[in-house]
């Protein structure tokens, strides 16, 4: 269908606003509450505990029963990016279950050899070769397909571009690539897709998402935007099928994995990262069994592993610090200065028992755990961060220090003093010294036995520890080994950090990790196919090897389908020598016992300023004197920002496409005393951004403060409207916040001052039917958000640097909001808050430096706790509570 679609941000249409009825015409405060909750809350609740008992009856039993599965055999299923990875395992695991595949990609010839290993099978299959990241170019893929298997029942929406990309690399061609292909691509294929499935009365959509869609994970930010807003699409989805009685006719499935072992560069990323020490990594074959599983029994949701349906949720509701401490374990104290200065050592001391883990000193043992993870991540964050020959940081591991004389009592009792090698303070203050002004990452002060045994004894905890041996000499023959120890010897059996620095800004590294902040333990060694590069160069303290790493590429933006596929080796790098399945899953059991000890640990402080908090006030910042950009100021929400930071002393370069009402917006500004400037910039171009940013750094100076508040409200389902009316709300409503977020950011954190601010919606906790684009667009901006906000935290900026998402319910701006929430039958249902109010808080969130704004607060607690609920609770909820009629507000004429 293409109807016309209404948009209520329409700036060539004129900004009409709402007419906002007199409260006296209704009676006070209180009697409208006490009416509201007689006609509409108890007969609601009533209603929605008498429906949720078959919810329940039916649960229970299925937790007895298993659930009934479907035949798929002689369906016709199409999986993009079909050619390699996880998408070649779904069309020979569906070809098994007797569908006909559709393998679509741009790598033909990958395309081609799936479709040749699916047909040995027994069933049909072809090829095709589509861009689908391009609309016309899907709707010729439709009709390639029906003529030469037919209708497609199963849908697989599966091809995507994993970029480590920050906002402020690569080209913003880039950022819109990953855009189209991971996210637009969905969109074309369902519209293109599921009509023919209602007309059947047959189908199911999947949609491959990612863990990221619930964990942001900074450096990987327009990846993390994207899966957020397949989350979003899926559920809104499935959610607009059951409002057209659909459920049963075509089904939604959104999966949510983990790592795959899919190209063998990304699992030497990983492995990089250090990621394969504490994640299982699946096959792509063990995913594509869960996913056919899922569709078999019509799962809405498929996690891999099923423990992270648990994880992922009760994630989203933790207080921000504790999600940084989850994915981040460095602290970064005291060495900002460091930086500024170009110079500084850290000293961290652990303990041999940081190694050995002794019962009754569990406390002591998880702290010198935590220590020695911290300083092992802090070192390599050094060294990619350039401050290698700059700031040392050194961890000591001592044995017994002869200090107190209850220890050496305590010692004497259980026989050990002459047992262990007790040291005097000096002796450990003396080897500290040195070891520390040598640049020595880790400095042993204990007996060269113990020493080995340290190294023995953490093999099956964490995989390979960072000692000489092991990150620099692997494969080199035995003299040369012998001739290196005797060269670390040298050094107060110090561990230079020179080698393993090389192997951080070079090969690899460089191209990955320019600029990154990623904790990765110390622990690279050099690849079979690598050991060929490695050379020696001399350094005053002995001889070091440096490992030049081959520059591999990865699943980029510009060889995807055109570079050679290599497969992942078993799910294993390349750079981890072969282990037993039993010791692998040792190390990560340990390693992963460990964190959870680092974790709790660090936590102490977090706990401590919370409870502060609740005693004390936060402080209110200044932010007289800033210069603020705000989108979409000239009318409703965006206008009362402005005059809200304008009352606070900021100056306001207002952003709308509207002229009339941006200059009258700027006219009452300055009548505050403050400066202001309009300026006419469509922010969805990211050139009109460019030149936006240089008219106001001539015209106002620098911006402080970022308001990304311009969007777009259409009432539009994946079946109506044109493919430009769908592309407009994903450009304005999200990418926009990706330019200037990209363009902006940079400026505030040289500075060290900035605050930055996202108008998100309600919507992006509760996908609304036939608002698809709308939600997913928001689901977009608050992953954008959680993950711009965890990289600041990784760069160690995020003190200077604030973020702020905002989650409104419906605001009184435009008069046809307000006649077509009538037409819902939600008017008089869901909290509509005045414009005044909703940028009221906004600005109280920047002057209290709040990550999240929920308006009302109320609502904060219930979006946590409803996304936790199962789906059809959910919509039992959503029926019995706000009983909205959406099809009215299509009607015309009306």
């Amino acid at each position: 269908m293409t109807t016309d679609v209404p948009y209520f941000t329409n700036a060539e249409n004129g900004y009409v606003p709402a007419k906002l009825a007199s409260r006296s015409s209704s009676g006070g405060q209180p009697l409208r509450l006490l009416r509201f909750v007689v006609t509409h809350v108890i007969p609601d609740t009533v209603k929605f505990l008498v429906q949720l008992v078959p919810l329940i009856v039916s649960g229970l039993i299925g937790l007895v029963l298993p659930a009934k599965r479907k035949s798929i055999h002689g369906h016709t299923a199409l999986v993009t990016g079909g050619a390699n990875g996880l998408g070649r395992a779904l069309c020979l695991r569906l070809a098994q279950e007797g569908c006909h595949v559709a393998v679509v990609d741009i790598d033909m010839a990958g395309a081609q050899q799936t479709a040749t290993d699916v047909r040995k099978l027994g069933v049909k299959a072809e090829a095709f070769l589509a861009d689908i990241a391009n609309f016309e170019a899907v709707e010729r893929l439709r009709l390639d397909v029906e003529t030469k298997l037919g209708p497609v029942d199963v849908l697989v929406n599966n091809a995507g571009l994993l970029a480590v990309l920050s906002l402020t690399e690569g080209k913003a061609a880039d950022v819109e690539r990953i855009i189209n292909v991971n996210l637009l691509s969905h969109f074309w294929t369902i519209r293109a897709f599921m009509p023919g499935m209602i007309t059947r009365h047959r189908g199911h959509i999947v949609g491959i998402a990612s863990i990221a869609a619930y964990f942001p994970v900074g450096r990987f930010i327009p990846y993390t935007v994207t899966k957020y807003a397949v989350r979003a699409l899926m559920e809104s989805l499935n959610g607009e099928l059951r409002m057209d009685g659909l459920q049963n006719t075509v089904q939604t499935t959104c999966v949510y994995p983990a790592l795959i072992a899919t190209r063998q560069q990304f699992m030497d990323m990983l492995d990089k990262l250090n990621f394969l020490k504490r994640f299982y990594v699946f096959t792509p074959e063990q995913v594509a069994e869960q996913v056919v599983r899922g569709v078999l029994v019509n799962k809405r949701e498929v996690f891999v592993p099923n423990i992270l349906a648990l994880i992922s949720k009760q994630f989203e509701c933790l207080p921000a610090g504790l999600r940084y401490l989850l994915v981040s374990s460095t602290i970064r104290t005291f060495i900002g200065g460091m930086k500024e200065r170009q110079r500084g050592y850290i000293l961290g001391v652990s303990s041999i028992l940081g190694y050995l883990p002794s019962p009754r000193t569990v406390s002591y043992v998880a702290t010198k755990f935590a220590v020695r993870g911290m300083m092992q991540s802090l070192q390599c964050e050094l060294a990619m961060d350039g401050f290698g020959e700059t700031i040392f940081a050194t961890t000591l591991v001592p044995t017994f220090i002869a200090t107190r004389k209850e220890l050496m009592d305590l010692l004497n009792d259980l026989s050990l003093d002459e047992k262990l090698t007790v040291l005097t303070p000096e002796a450990v203050a003396d080897a500290a010294i040195e070891g520390m002004l040598r640049g020595c990452p880790t400095v042993y002060v204990t007996p060269f036995f113990i020493r080995i045994s340290l190294h023995l004894f953490a093999v099956p905890v964490a995989g390979r520890n960072y000692s000489w041996e092991n990150a620099n000499t692997n494969g080199q023959d035995a003299k040369e080994r012998m001739r290196l120890r005797s060269a670390v010897r040298t050094a107060a059996n110090c561990t230079p950090r020179v080698a393993i620095r090389d192997q951080l800004r070079s090969g690899v590294c460089t191209d990955w990790f320019k600029r990154s902040r990623y904790q990765t333990a110390p622990s690279l060694r050099p690849t079979p196919d690598r050991r060929k590069n490695a050379g020696s160069a001399n350094d005053s303290q002995g001889s070091v090897v440096q490992v030049k790493l081959r520059c591999s590429t990865m699943q980029s933006l510009h060889n995807i389908g055109q570079a050679p596929y290599q497969k992942a080796l078993s799910g294993k790098p390349t750079s981890s020598p072969a282990q037993g399945t039993l010791l692998r899953t040792l190390g990560i059991i340990g390693t992963t016992v460990l964190d959870i000890l680092t974790f709790f640990v660090l936590l102490i402080p977090i706990v401590v300023q919370s409870l502060v908090g609740l005693a004390r006030k936060a402080p209110k910042k200044n932010i007289s004197g800033w210069t603020a950009l705000v989108t979409g100021g000239a009318n409703g929400l965006g206008r009362d920002i402005c005059l809200q930071l304008a009352q606070a002393g900021c100056h306001i370069a207002v952003v709308d496409l509207d002229e009339v009402n941006g200059a009258q917006t700027v006219t009452d500004i300055r009548k505050m005393g403050v400066k202001s400037q309009f300026f006419k910039a469509d922010v969805s171009s990211f050139e009109a951004v460019s030149n936006l940013k240089r008219e106001v750094s001539a015209q106002l100076g620098p911006i402080d403060i970022l308001v990304n508040n311009a969007g777009v409200l259409p009432l539009m389902s994946l079946r109506e409207g044109t493919p430009d009316d769908l592309k407009k709300v994903i450009d304005i409503n999200l990418l926009s916040h990706v330019w200037t977020l990209r363009l902006f950011t940079d400026d505030m954190i040289q500075r060290k001052r900035g605050h930055i601010v996202a108008i998100a919606s309600i919507a992006s906790y509760l996908p609304i039917e036939r608002m698809i684009t709308y939600v997913a667009s928001k689901y977009g901006v608050r992953g954008l958000m959680g993950a711009f906000a965890s990289e600041l935290y990784n760069e160690g900026v995020n003190d200077t640097v604030k973020t702020t998402t905002v989650y409104p319910c419906f605001i009184k701006t435009r008069l046809e909001l307000m006649d077509a929430l009538k037409k819902m039958g939600i008017k008089n249902r869901v909290p509509i808050m005045r414009s005044e109010t909703v940028a009221r808080a906004v600005v109280g969130g920047i002057l209290y430096n709040k990550q999240h704004v929920y308006i009302p607060k109320v609502i904060g607690p219930f979006v946590g706790v409803f996304e936790n609920l199962p789906p059809k609770v959910a919509h039992l909820i959503k029926r019995c509570f706000l009983k909205t009629n959406i099809p009215n507000v299509m009607k015309r004429g009306e």
